[in-house]
């Protein structure tokens, strides 16, 4: 179905050429699920790319159902044969409501208006979409976004669907939808081409071809790859989750039984001596604050708010419960309709603008949309007053050293992620909003983040991140903060919102099991000092308190 034969892909100039793909050979059969998996820069994206008639080789050649796959032609010759789904879920619609935007899928093949309306009912009752037809993409969800997407590039009956990181964006719930959706559609006979960074994700696939360098370094079964430790380690990559469970403690972390075994066996008492982290002063203080959107009518109401610094406060919830929202008035861009907020003892209508900067620092889900260029430096030193900045010192900070000259298109996902930070951090900001900031990201590169963002806490910012990725946030947050339906409904530590299971069903957050195994460990009276849900540091914390 596909053959792709020795793929050269290069970027750059003569000064400096970046080869992307260094002569890439890939069969993929009838039938097949394959999960294209490696870190930022492996060459994964410009690998579909080239499938797609994105990317044009120096050398090499793609067929896809026996026709050429050439640069810019790829409309032409596959349109109707290949769907694709690309990770920004909002980029990929043209029309003006979901029903048209299907609509308009299947009239482009020329079929009879009968059968376009029998095509058009197949697919919304399918992907169950009969609400969302007279919806404005605007209106909808990331989730029900790629859910359209994913209808759209199937509605003309094609038989290979090729994916980009198209869960990047989706809370749980729907990331769980969307990936269970994918496991039918493979039933079915639908032939899947999956590149994704997520370890977790690769694993559902029958078969992974594991990119480094732009060279294809593995090509079998995940069960292989992921007993293969020293591999994954060398390439900055981890196993699944669950996997990653069942090697330090020996079970299924969704194996109740073996779990509540398991504590039973242990010395009873907390894993550490638990002690509340140092808060120091309110940055923000937030008053009856009641805010709504003139055509939606959605809305967010907060009582009382309280952010601090050297504090680092993980705020999640389903999509569209209102947690961008809430970050746009905490840094200033909205207003609130009634109610007080305030930012180091000013009410932030108080604030000019370049103020705000300097007080509260924003970092959005899409780094690349902040970046002005053309240099690193030159990114980090935009808008600042203060020449004497010692830009140096905060690149070195975010762990860019070095990277002063280095063109910003030139950077890699995680590397931009890394200069917004410098970017922000430049300004002096007293407070942090981070939206999504692991987005994008690879297993190493949200190591790198975690202990920048440790680091950053430490000189005194307080730190918010809003994100659905609960285990990341649990490898940082002090606190968490639960939102659905425009409000807060959960305020408690992160060891205690991570050792109860009913704080997520409160909020619509789908089940997790290490979150079950941290309750059983907690009726035992094994209380953690974190809200980790990494393997690895539970038994550490358990081993340390003399548990095990």
């Amino acid at each position: 179905m596909i053959e792709a034969k020795n793929i050269v892909v290069r970027y750059g100039s003569d000064a400096k050429v970046v080869e992307a793909l260094n002569s890439v050979s890939l069969s993929v059969s009838e039938g097949e699920y394959v999960a294209i998996l490696g870190a930022n820069g492996s060459g994964k994206s410009t690998f579909l790319r080239a499938l797609c008639g994105l990317a044009e080789f120096e050398s090499g050649n793609v067929t896809i159902l026996g026709k050429a796959a050439a640069f810019g032609s790829f409309s032409d010759t596959l349109f109707g044969h290949v769907g694709v789904v690309f990770q920004e879920p909002e980029g990929q619609f043209v029309m003006r409501d979901v029903g048209t935007e299907i609509e308009m899928q299947l009239q482009n093949l020329g079929i009879p208006h009968n059968e376009q309306k029998t095509r058009f009912e197949r697919i919304a009752e399918e992907f169950e979409l009969h609400d969302l037809l007279k919806r404005k993409p605007e209106k909808l969800s990331g989730g029900q976004m790629q859910l359209v997407n994913l209808a759209c590039a199937l509605a003309s009956g094609a038989r290979l669907l090729i994916l980009d990181e198209p869960t990047t964006f989706l809370d749980q719930t729907w990331r769980h939808r969307f990936l269970s959706l994918l496991d039918k559609l493979h039933q079915d006979g639908l032939t899947i081409v999956h590149i994704t960074q997520y370890p977790d994700e690769a694993e559902r696939a029958k078969r992974i071809c594991l990119f480094n360098g732009g060279k294809i370094t593995f090509d079998g079964q995940p069960a292989v790859l992921f007993s293969n430790e020293k591999l994954l380690s060398r390439l900055r990559l981890t196993a699944p989750i669950r996997l990653q469970f069942a090697r330090v403690f020996g079970f299924d972390a969704a194996d109740t039984d073996r779990a509540v075994e398991f504590v039973q066996s242990l010395n009873s008492g907390p894993a550490e001596p638990t002690q509340p982290y140092y808060v120091g002063e309110a940055i923000i203080t937030v008053t009856q604050m009641n805010y709504s959107y003139r055509t939606s009518g959605f809305g967010i109401g907060v009582e009382s708010l309280r952010l601090h610094s050297n504090e680092m406060v993980g705020l999640v919830g389903p999509t569209g419960s209102g947690k961008s929202t809430l970050a746009f008035l905490l840094s200033g861009l909205l207003k609130p309709v009634e109610g007080i907020i305030t930012i180091n003892g000013r009410r932030v209508e108080d604030y000019k603008a370049s103020e705000l900067r300097r007080a509260i620092g924003l970092s959005w889900q899409m780094a690349d949309l902040a970046m002005i260029g053309p240099t690193v430096e030159d990114d980090v030193r935009f808008g600042l007053e203060d020449e004497a900045i010692d830009i140096r010192g905060i690149l070195e900070l975010v762990g860019l050293g070095g990277f002063e000259g280095k063109i910003v298109d030139a950077l890699s996902g995680g590397e931009k992620r890394k200069l917004s930070l410098a970017s922000i951090l430049a300004a002096g900001p007293s407070l942090l909003i981070l939206d999504e900031p692991s987005a994008f990201l690879d297993p190493g590169s949200q190591a790198d983040l975690i202990a920048i963002l440790r680091k950053i806490a430490e000189q005194g910012h307080g730190i918010v991140i809003i994100g659905h990725d609960l285990h990341f946030i649990s490898e940082l947050a002090d606190r968490i903060l639960g939102m659905k339906d425009g409000r807060i409904i959960v305020d408690v530590s992160s060891s205690a919102f991570f050792s109860n299971p009913e704080y997520l069903e409160m909020l619509g957050l789908p089940p997790n099991h290490i979150v079950n195994f941290r309750k059983i460990l907690a009726s035992r009276g094994i209380i953690l000092s974190s809200g980790t849900l990494n393997s690895n540091e539970i038994a550490r914390q358990l081993k340390l308190a003399g548990a095990t």
